[in-house]
């Protein structure tokens, strides 16, 4: 009879895992917090409605060659100051730039270079509201939108990627140091301020009376999102936050805390905050193509954001589930690919929860794809981050094994009842690690004389404890089995239905007395074995151990065979 394994082995792993070091802010408004919690049910009446952002009025561009130029005479003809910059001497040091991408293969081509932030929208244009830009709905699957970018002059532009030249731009303040820089031949901060601010006079964008270099502020804030199980808001890990000055962007990414803090010099002025869905190892899109974002609002010092629903909150949560992959503590092999893994999310109901893609291997159509809705509505977020686990561990294990001729060399059910463990175990160990253990699966306790307790998973769609012999007869049912959930866990469904479920018949159930829940050598087993058979004979190398006997073996496969 087995013990209880699974969650020793859980909370083992979180004790030797090594915490990061956060970068931490004052404490959150607690008050308004609670109030967000007591209206998230109001939100769920319709989470397909969420705020969207559009473009106001087209603004006079304060950082035009033309426009500076106009401020250093506008500057000379006061007498106040000393003209550090001659007008002869104001040249282009970016290009402000429209890209449309004709194809997919184009857009992979832009957007391979990491060192630009490309915007779905201009600029220079006033943005009203807060929330998502509705681009995918006006944009077929096999459409590209279009991006803006601000590039830095001389700085090779892509040669098979259409591009329109907006502006040449002269931005003086975009690495301004705190102090003045006295050395000879260098501009100081100050005049580089004055001119600024003299540009943004003459163009009427000045948002606020000049503030001095001691409110100079740094974009900083925390991201969290809602969670079912929790019933409150929790951190979101690998975020990127941006915080907007015109054309200037400061980067940061939020910690295991949901706490961001923007790399680079600060502002003086309001910044466009924004979230952009994607990191050096992930990106999610709206529908195939659209990049995901969420647009926040223009303002000084700090920016949190509590996200409750929408296409927002299922973006976050994909994220959430990203991070816990790719920076764990991770149970499983992680994906192994130098290229970005794309998640193409749709709100809307689909004829699945999600897939994975084995033709992605070239970049250009989404790995994985994750639907917001199935017959029974909405999904909880820990629906969507099983499913999302589940899909991240095909993609692991299509690369581990190189590539699709590989992959598909294992039979269906093998490929999927592993991914029925990933997304079952790792969707634990995230609610474990955040102080939620057995709340999203639950257990029951069975005293066995003298000492110990049985541990058993009460059967839930997800752990597959109701799968039964005559289960196989389906499609579904004989690929997507609790096999390898069977062989990894501490709970036998047969005794569970004996002892919880006594007028039920028991013997329908698998008799489950193996616990191999060393992972390493799990998945050893696994990628020894293409076939059900194959992974019985896997399987005896480790007789003696884990409850693994010529009988026990036979009791397990009894339905499988």
């Amino acid at each position: 009879m087995k013990k209880l394994l699974f969650l020793l082995m859980i909370i083992g792993f979180y004790a030797c895992s090594e915490d990061l070091t956060d970068n931490v802010l004052p404490n959150q408004d607690k008050a308004a917090n609670k109030q967000e919690i007591m209206t998230r049910s109001a939100m769920l009446a319709n989470e397909s409605v969420e705020p969207t952002v559009k473009l106001g009025n087209k603004l006079e561009n304060p950082y035009s060659v033309r426009n500076m130029k106009a401020a250093v005479r506008a500057l000379k003809a006061t007498g106040n100051i000393e003209i550090e910059v001659p007008e002869s001497s104001i040249h282009p040091t970016h290009l402000y730039i429209e890209f449309s991408p004709e194809s997919k293969e184009q857009l992979d081509i832009l957007k391979a270079d990491t060192t630009i932030e490309f915007y779905s929208y201009p600029l220079d244009y006033e943005l009203i509201g807060t929330g998502v830009f509705d681009t995918a709905g006006a944009l077929e699957d096999t459409q590209v939108e279009s991006l803006y970018a601000s590039w830095p002059y001389g700085k090779t532009l892509p040669s098979n990627v259409p591009y329109s030249i907006l502006e040449e731009l002269y931005i003086p303040d975009e690495n301004l140091d705190d102090e003045p820089i006295t050395r000879p031949g260098m501009v100081s901060s100050n005049f580089i301020e004055a001119l600024v601010d003299k540009s943004l006079e003459l163009t009427g964008n000045i948002d606020t009376e000049p503030e001095t270099r001691a409110s100079r502020y740094y974009p900083q804030g925390y991201i969290k999102a809602w969670d079912d199980i929790a019933q409150d808001y929790v951190p979101i890990g690998g975020v990127k936050v941006r915080a907007r000055r015109w054309f200037t962007t400061r980067v940061g990414y939020t910690d295991r805390n949901g706490h961001y803090l923007c790399r680079g010099d600060g502002f003086e002025r309001p910044a466009n905050y924004s979230i952009c869905w994607e990191s050096n190892y992930w990106d999610i899109r709206d529908g195939s193509i659209v990049q995901a974002f969420y647009n926040g609002p223009k303002q000084r010092g700090y920016w949190n954001l509590n996200i409750g629903g929408g296409k927002s909150l299922r973006y976050a949560t994909l994220t959430r589930a990203l991070y816990h992959h790719f920076f764990g503590p991770y149970l499983f092999d992680k994906i192994l690919t130098l290229r970005k893994i794309k998640i193409c999310y749709r709100h809307k109901k689909g004829d699945e929860r999600g897939h994975f893609k084995t033709q992605a291997l070239r970049g250009i159509q989404p790995d994985i794809v994750i639907y917001g809705e199935d017959a029974g509505g909405w999904r909880p977020t820990y629906g969507i981050l099983e499913t999302a686990f589940h899909e991240l561990g095909h993609c692991a294990f299509f690369y581990r094994v190189n590539g699709r001729n590989a992959y598909k060399g294992y039979v269906d059910t093998i490929r999927e009842s592993w991914s029925n463990l990933i997304g079952w175990a790792v969707t634990e160990n995230e609610y474990t690690l955040r102080g939620y253990a057995h709340e999203v699966h639950k257990y029951e306790t069975f005293f066995q004389p003298p000492m110990y307790h049985m541990l058993f998973e009460v059967p839930d769609e997800y752990n597959f404890q109701s799968w039964s012999k005559y289960s196989i007869n389906t499609d579904y049912g004989r690929e997507y089995t609790p096999i390898f959930i069977d062989i990894y866990d501490g709970s036998n469904q047969r005794v569970y239905y004996q002892k919880y479920r006594p007028n039920t018949d028991a013997m329908i159930y698998v008799n489950d007395n193996i616990y191999l829940n060393d992972i390493d050598k799990l998945q050893q087993v696994l990628y020894k074995s293409k076939t059900i058979p194959q992974l019985k004979e896997a399987l005896k190398e480790y007789k003696g151990q884990y409850g693994i006997t010529d009988k026990s073996l036979d009791d397990l496969f009894e339905f499988y065979l």
